[in-house]
């Protein structure tokens, strides 16, 4: 009869009896399980911690983006308004410029009427008959070659076209040198044609003779006008 006791070997029995002990292979596979599922936890919140951070840094560029659209939506403003009034400026200094070049002409005009020619400075020239020449304008004169002086004005133009000037040329004496043809009280007369602006010259008619030795040495006055009005005046010296 079996031993069925506390003691008895029917209840417990080693490996040499063909029995195995339990596998402790479940308890392996649970802390596995355990390690996975601590691994997905942690993953878990470091994936949360990341969105998060990702989504403060999105909000703080958005804060960041609406500060600065903000500033440049002021500063276009701001150089809108500025823009606005250069075109103001522009606009208003375009309009001074068109009336005062108006009043301008409306001046030149007026002026133009009596002073065609503002003639800054008168050059005396010594040439033969056929316009060649003996001593070049401004030269010195001498009695001995002079023949036909020519005058040679420089001058503003106030307007434009042909204008009648006269001239005269007055002798040591005082006396006006003139001929049969010339005006009353001048020795010449004829039209130009002026040009308007700055920095203008223009050759006029000479006076003299053929042959040298007619101008007699002393000092000399070559006068230009324009109606009763004697635009300039040119003394010069004959030397002997």
């Amino acid at each position: 009869m079996s031993d069925l006791g506390l003691g008895g070997t029917d209840r417990f029995r080693g490996p040499e009896q063909g029995i195995q002990p339990p596998d402790p292979e479940p308890r392996v596979v649970y802390v596995d399980r355990i390690v996975e599922k601590s691994r997905s936890t942690t993953g878990y919140w470091v994936a949360i911690v990341i969105l998060g951070f990702l989504l403060f840094c999105a909000g703080a560029c958005s804060i960041v983006l609406l500060c600065v659209c903000g500033e440049l939506g002021e500063r276009e403003d701001e150089l809108t308004a500025q823009v606005d009034d250069l075109k103001n400026r522009l606009e208003q200094s375009e309009s001074n410029r068109r009336e005062t070049e108006e009043a301008v002409g409306t001046m030149l005009d007026l002026v133009g009427s009596s002073y065609p020619v503002i003639i800054s400075d008168i050059e005396i020239g010594n040439v033969h008959q056929n316009n060649d020449v003996i001593s070049d304008f401004g030269n010195t004169l001498y009695s001995s070659t002079a023949e036909y002086l020519r005058p040679r004005i420089k001058y503003f133009g106030l307007v434009e076209g042909q204008r009648m000037l006269k001239t005269k040329w007055i002798r040591p004496d005082g006396s006006v040198i003139a001929g049969s043809s010339s005006p009353s009280g001048f020795s010449q007369s004829a039209d130009y044609a002026i040009e308007s602006g700055a920095n203008q010259t223009l050759e006029m008619g000479g006076w003299g003779w053929d042959e040298p030795g007619n101008w007699s040495e002393g000092d000399y006055r070559f006068e230009v006008w324009y109606g009763n009005t004697c635009l300039k005046a040119k003394n010069f010296t004959i030397h002997y």
